[in-house]
């Protein structure tokens, strides 16, 4: 099976901007908002070789076809949702569970992996997400604001038959969360492994969490689920459709009375 992979941002500074390089997300948006990838950095360099040829690989391990966020686009027609978490919690077996409607083995993304997906809302109306599975080990953590930026919903995975993982999931989700670039989007925490008997429920993964404890103005919903069996997977996303429009309602109220 042959699926998009990207490789891992890399840490240099661009000479023309404080914005770091991520491989191809800033020369992405180099067309659209006119900022400039690195220079000097080798995998940038890579990146043109490789953009000309198109090359395609396994997961993981080579550039692919590249897309800005949705939301950075005029007209474009999709929810741009980023899924983070802590490595190994599966998060890229959620998102080509949701992609392919089955469960695929993968190995830790170096990266991150991106995936146009249509999901049924109210049991008719198809949405797009434009979904971008983010790796969570602890040195690519700091750059997960790279991919969160105008982003219309968060994502967070937990391994919910690692308990002893908890308290340091609940610091990453309280820190991206309360980021400036976050204030306000939409959180949906994936208890995810539901399949195993260890598998902590909603209740006590929300209070491990702390998500109560999350800013009043972010919208947030803990759902079970499982990337085995497919189970909850399609419901969470609809409940963090529903946040999301939410949201956007309100800022387009507050708007409007501003006028």
């Amino acid at each position: 099976m042959r699926l998009k992979t990207f490789l891992s941002p890399c840490t240099f500074t661009t000479r023309t901007s404080a914005e770091r390089c991520v491989h191809g997300l800033e020369e992405d948006r180099d067309r659209v908002q006119g900022w400039r990838s690195c220079l000097t950095c080798r995998p940038c360099k890579k990146l043109q070789r490789i953009k000309a040829g198109r090359s395609r690989g396994i997961m993981g391990n080579h550039l692919s076809d590249l897309a800005p966020p949705g939301s950075l686009l005029p007209g474009f027609k999709c929810l741009h949702v980023v899924v983070i978490g802590l490595d190994s919690a599966g998060k890229t077996s959620l998102l080509y569970r949701l992609k392919l409607k089955e469960f695929v083995e993968t190995i830790p993304t170096k990266g991150f992996n991106t995936e146009k997906v249509k999901v049924s809302v109210g049991g008719s109306r198809a949405v797009t997400f434009h979904v971008w599975d983010v790796g969570g080990q602890e040195k690519l953590r700091p750059l997960w604001k790279s991919y969160t930026r105008r982003t219309d919903g968060l994502v967070f995975v937990v391994d919910a038959a690692e308990t002893e993982r908890m308290e340091e999931a609940k610091v990453e989700l309280h820190k991206i969360s309360r980021s400036s670039e976050n204030q306000g989007v939409p959180v949906l925490i994936l208890a995810n492994k539901q399949d195993l008997e260890t598998a902590l429920p909603v209740g006590q993964v929300e209070k491990l969490l702390g998500v109560q404890e999350l800013s009043a103005g972010t919208l947030h919903h803990v759902h079970s689920c499982s990337a085995v069996d497919g189970r909850g997977v399609q419901q969470g996303l609809e409940k963090l459709y529903d946040m999301i429009l939410r949201r956007k309602k309100t800022i387009k109220h507050s708007r409007g009375r501003r006028r």
